[in-house]
């Protein structure tokens, strides 16, 4: 067969040739119709490279390879489907005929994609590190805030273990959702949350592979009538006492019905600097994620901890160009209102 063609007209093509298309009236009254089909064999012309280059991918997870190229019928183009796909070493990774490449172990291996181009074998390869195995994904973090205006955005992190580390952003093997796409949708690669309308909704976290080992985490979002630019109450924790090494600066606080946040030297230069967050003395479960803050403002992950209602630490080294770094302070299960104090040492 050169093409087949389903009830609602999709060609689909089958080998090289030329095949008539027919469409009939089944009722006899219309007269029929044809069309002349041509498919075309489709050869590469040219291998450029792969990417991503270098690429990352944790034990039991999925990275997506693209062969770039180009064929007889376009110019650039994905040519990952026509091109012999290897592995150097199938213990650490292995990946599948279109391009898929799944971790097995940690270390590093040299993916190779090869085609024939004119009589001439051509190959082109990347370098993916293999890192430990996402074991937990411990808890959701939203923003700050975690109170949005309508068309308003905020970026949801994902914090989990590996069989290396603990509170570690795995996001980057996640896929999000939200259980109210009526009140706020987010995408399902970035965690990038929109506010729709008024009301709530969880922003759930689910691992992308191991579903069965690796239980889904959430967070709510709210949104709500709020001004552009509207932030939640920011608690400044005295620097002047932290200025040496070893030195602290101790506050108390109390988790309110959503992100309580607090920011150190919001427009101080601390690339390098090292620091320890501790909460302690708290009345109910409470959860720590510390955070660069970079130049521009935007929080990153950088620790996180989920220890119920015991002391929880985070150490965070100031990344360059970040101002300072930021903390929050997240009420566990029922724990909105729960009391606590912070203690700020720094260490490097």
């Amino acid at each position: 067969a050169i093409a087949a063609v389903d009830a609602s007209g999709l060609v689909t093509a089958v080998a090289p040739g030329t095949a008539t298309i027919t469409a009939t009236d089944p009722g006899g009254v219309a007269t029929a119709g044809t069309t002349t089909v041509t498919v075309e064999a489709i050869s590469i012309t040219a291998l450029t490279d792969i990417t991503p280059n270098p690429g990352t991918v944790p034990a039991g997870q999925d990275l997506v390879l693209t062969a770039n190229g180009a064929t007889n019928l376009a110019d650039p183009d994905d040519v990952s489907l026509l091109v012999t796909w290897t592995s150097g070493d199938d213990l650490i990774a292995t990946v599948s005929v279109d391009g898929v490449v799944t971790g097995v172990a940690e270390g590093l291996v040299t993916i190779t994609a090869s085609a024939d181009i004119g009589g001439t074998l051509t190959e082109v390869t990347t370098d993916v590190t293999v890192t430990a195995a996402v074991t937990a994904i411990t808890f959701v973090v939203i923003g700050p805030p975690t109170t949005i205006g309508v068309g308003q955005t905020v970026t949801a992190v994902a914090l989990g273990d590996t069989t290396a580390d603990t509170g570690v952003d795995v996001g980057a093997w996640v896929t999000w959702s939200s259980s109210d796409e009526t009140v706020a949708t987010v995408d399902p690669d970035t965690g990038v949350i929109t506010a729709v309308a008024i009301g709530t909704a969880d922003i759930i976290a689910t691992p992308r592979k191991n579903n069965a080992i690796v239980s889904p985490a959430q967070a709510t979002v709210t949104v709500a009538l709020v001004d552009e630019g509207t932030d939640l109450a920011r608690i400044p924790i005295p620097t002047d006492a932290i200025t040496a090494v070893d030195a602290t600066s101790t506050q108390d606080g109390q988790v309110g019905t959503g992100t309580s946040f607090y920011e150190l030297n919001p427009n101080t230069n601390l690339a390098g600097d090292q620091y320890e967050v501790k909460i302690t003395n708290m009345t109910d479960d409470v959860n720590l994620v510390v955070y660069n803050k970079l130049a521009n403002g935007t929080p990153v992950a950088g620790c996180g901890t989920n220890t119920g209602i015991t002391d929880e630490i985070c150490t965070v080294t100031v990344a360059n160009g970040a101002k300072g770094f930021a903390f929050d302070v997240i009420g566990g299960g029922t724990a909105s209102g729960a009391t606590f104090t912070i203690i700020v040492t720094r260490k490097l």
